[in-house]
């Protein structure tokens, strides 16, 4: 009894070595692992199911838990400054599960009053400042000049 079970603990860990070459294999590389590790903090594998006009990349693999199962690669182009609104809302969908087939098999329906999709600008230099054409009720303090 004692040697099965020492057999079947081995077998665990040749499958997690397995699994941890299949991560390095499939990020490119012992380099592109740390390089993915460094810009999304964690490490996964699984099946390419599309790609957006903004070149994020989607993943999917139903191993994992549900929640756990999608993800989004960013585009390189913005390195580690990324952010949740660059998805776009079609793919954002398939991402919470409201839709179970991606944008590209199954494309969102065509409205006239939608317009091109626009990543929130916020903290940007692109960001839109509303100004007000009245007069403030309540002025600022001024120091007086000595």
């Amino acid at each position: 009894r004692r040697v099965h079970g020492s057999c079947v603990k081995m077998s665990i860990y040749f499958q997690k070595l397995k699994e941890l070459r299949q991560l390095i294999k499939f990020h490119g590389g012992i380099r592109g692992s740390f390089w993915t590790l460094y810009q999304t903090d964690a490490l996964k594998f699984g099946k390419h199911v599309g790609t957006d006009p903004f070149g994020n990349r989607y993943y999917e693999n139903k191993q994992f838990f549900i929640g756990r199962s999608r993800w989004v690669e960013y585009t390189d182009a913005v390195g580690t400054d990324y952010d949740a609104s660059m998805v776009p809302p079609e793919w954002r969908l398939w991402l919470q599960y409201t839709r179970e087939e991606t944008p590209l098999v199954k494309p969102a329906p065509e409205r006239v009053w939608t317009g091109d999709f626009i990543d929130n600008k916020s903290g940007t230099s692109q960001e839109y400042v509303p100004y007000s054409t009245t007069k403030p009720r309540i002025q600022e303090w001024k120091p007086p000049s000595s």
